[in-house]
């Protein structure tokens, strides 16, 4: 009898720190993941300065221009992004636009350099069509 006592008395002691546990962590997922804000709008313009093929391609260079926002918010916290020079360093394929100001096909290769809170960064942005109207965008911090 000893030991069947003992044995229910492990089993009570282990449910009830799985219990605890539980509420612990139910009780940190429940706190709220502080990200920094985005901005509520883009700039009135979404032009971009410098050479970049995007400047004829209004659809995508505002999701650009929206990733751009979202990135930086991400990775360095930061809501306050400024383009200051584009290029487009490589064209794959036929670029083409649609009217709708979307890549239709082609790849597309830009270097963006932008000031996002004071700091200056070299970014890589490619472009390619997603082959259902929208794109792909990647944007990657340029390697020193």
């Amino acid at each position: 009898m000893r030991s069947v006592r003992s044995h229910l008395g492990g089993t009570v002691i282990r449910c009830a720190a799985v219990i605890l546990s539980l509420g612990c962590l139910v009780g940190c997922a429940s706190q709220p993941i502080t990200s920094p804000p985005l901005p509520k709008t883009l700039p009135e313009s979404n032009e971009i300065p410098g050479k970049s093929a995007l400047r004829s391609a209004t659809a995508l260079r505002h999701d650009a221009l929206k990733n751009l926002h979202a990135f930086e918010a991400s990775k360095y916290h930061c809501a306050t992004v400024t383009v200051i020079d584009t290029d487009s360093t490589d064209l794959k394929g036929d670029v083409l636009v649609d009217e709708r100001g979307r890549l239709h096909s082609g790849v597309i290769t830009d270097r963006w350099v932008v000031d996002a809170c004071g700091t200056r960064q070299v970014l890589v942005l490619v472009f390619q069509p997603d082959g259902k109207g929208g794109d792909y965008i990647v944007i990657a911090e340029k390697s020193k």
